[in-house]
């Protein structure tokens, strides 16, 4: 059984894979991921045993069936018929089941996201230092026990109602045929006492059987209702494999009238952007929050597709398929924290380079996490987090540079960082901006450089100030002084953070 369920997961994570990001950030997508896993976890293994035994059942009834049928045809007739509505109750019960806990989901999420922040230590102590552990719990007990109502509310209406049912139809059952025995008793010679007696408990196994094969065909119908998500995810996704478009080295990346917006949302999160880059130099991108910059940045990347205009790569159009750019070097904003060690953290980058320690030190200079890991007790293979007994705690900022170091590892030429700095000091941004400039004069790159730190983008060749999803002004550092424009006036406003000597 086991096999069978690291295959069914295999064939989930890869049903998975193959939908857009786009589609998987969507929460009912998200939903069904979580129940298809629990699908796996909670039922699949239920449902095949119950197959196995519902053969046995079937057997069963019909050797009972056999022997019943050779005094008269009425007494199995009797034991089915008292039987098929207890089927029918419970297919009604796992319906109705089914259906609570498939609209008690969203709220067992948001009970464990509550249990979560009160368990995990980057969240405990801000719930302690804001003394709102209590609220957190009050409402993880809020929703459980609305949840537990309505579970309570269930049993007492479908499981009494259902068992009480059931047994004022076997008890009919059970007397219609009581009577029949009786009848043939006084007008069959060849029914007597001793027939009697197997028959009331050839009927009885008949419907115990009978019942046992409603209890494991009940396991069955919960498994199809429960695994209706996953057999959806694979059915649609499973084989459809995308097909990308993968680009080695880019010369050029060319937005025209590009607008975006996301599913079941009517608001464009990007408009009318026109915009290209080129081989040999590096973009700043810069605004508010909520602008638009991190979307431009997947659109660019092909994680997004426009809502409309056309994207070109290399000259090549490849508005609405998939393409990818081989090791890319992508530091996102929400970069992810891999649990195992420094050196495999790096070495991600570039699963096509391998790993290569020289590389990977040589990476972790650059992006100046080589400094901790070498204090490490066994440096790049240390394990790091709190996944394991002997990991070792990293600090926010830590974490970001080993992010950094994956991004400088890749062996692409498209470098992307997106507000690589939150977590850094000044002296580690300064060190790291000057390394992003020499990577794209070394390489021959493409950098893209997101930052709401106006003294970051400064050395770029070009910057673009983005406002209301839209691009408002184009230009190099001089020229958007002179414009004195949002820029300028976004510069002045930092100019106490973000000198000239400090950037």
């Amino acid at each position: 059984m086991t096999k069978i369920k690291v295959k069914m997961k295999k064939d989930l994570i890869t049903s998975i894979n193959n939908i857009s990001p786009l589609i998987q950030e969507i929460n009912d997508t998200q939903m069904k991921i979580g129940r298809g896993l629990q699908f796996i976890d909670y039922h699949a293994e239920t449902s095949l045993t119950s197959i196995v035994l519902l053969t046995s059942d079937i057997v069963s009834v019909i050797s009972v069936t056999i022997l019943l049928i050779k005094y008269s045809w009425v007494f199995p007739v009797l034991a089915l018929f008292s039987a098929i509505p207890i089927i029918f109750i419970r297919i009604k019960q796992d319906a109705a089941m089914h259906e609570m806990y498939k609209n008690q989901y969203p709220d067992v999420q948001l009970a464990n996201y509550y249990l979560n922040s009160l368990t995990d230590r980057k969240s405990i102590l801000e719930l302690m230092l804001f003394n709102a552990q209590s609220l957190f719990t009050d409402k993880f007990i809020k929703i459980n026990r609305k949840n537990m109502r309505e579970r309570t509310n269930y049993f007492i209406e479908h499981t009494y109602k259902g068992n009480l049912l059931e047994s004022i139809v076997l008890m009919a059952g059970n007397f219609l045929s009581l009577i029949w025995a009786i009848y043939l008793l006084y007008t069959s010679p060849v029914f007597t006492i001793g027939a009697l007696s197997m028959v009331i408990n050839g009927i009885m196994n008949a419907q115990n059987n009978l019942i046992a094969f409603a209890f494991n065909g009940k396991y069955i119908y919960q498994a199809i209702l429960y695994g209706e998500d996953f057999w959806e995810l694979c059915e649609k996704y499973l084989d459809n494999n995308p097909d990308y478009k993968y680009f080695d080295k880019v010369y050029s990346i060319e937005l025209r009238d590009v607008f975006f917006k996301y599913p079941n949302n009517n608001d464009y999160t990007l408009k009318n952007i026109n915009l290209k880059l080129n081989i040999n130099e590096s973009l700043g991108v810069t605004g508010v929050n909520g602008s638009g910059k991190s979307t431009l940045c997947k659109v660019i990347l092909g994680v997004y597709k426009p809502t409309e205009g056309e994207v070109f790569i290399n000259g090549e159009n490849v508005t609405g398929k998939n393409y990818i750019f081989a090791d890319s070097g992508v530091v996102f904003q929400d970069f992810i924290r891999y649990e195992l060690t420094p050196g495999e953290n790096i070495y991600f980058g570039s699963i096509k380079k391998g790993y290569n320690e020289l590389e990977i030190i040589k990476a972790a200079k650059k992006s100046g996490a080589h400094e901790f890991i070498d204090k490490l007790p066994d440096k790049y293979y240390t394990p790091v987090g709190t996944l394991f007994k002997n990991s070792t705690y990293l600090s926010g900022g830590q974490w970001q540079r080993l992010a950094i170091a994956r991004g400088l590892y890749a062996k692409g030429n498209f470098v992307v960082l997106d507000e690589p700095n939150a977590s850094m000091d000044p002296r580690m941004e300064a060190i790291l901006f000057r390394e992003f400039q020499e990577v794209i004069n070394k390489k021959e790159c493409i950098g893209f450089l997101i930052s709401h730190r106006l003294g970051s983008t400064k050395d770029c060749d070009r910057i673009i100030v983005m406002e209301d999803e839209e691009i408002i002004e184009e230009g190099n550092y001089e020229e958007l002084m002179t414009l004195r424009g949002r820029y300028s006036q976004m510069y002045s406003a930092q100019s106490r953070l973000y000198t000239e000597e400090s950037v």
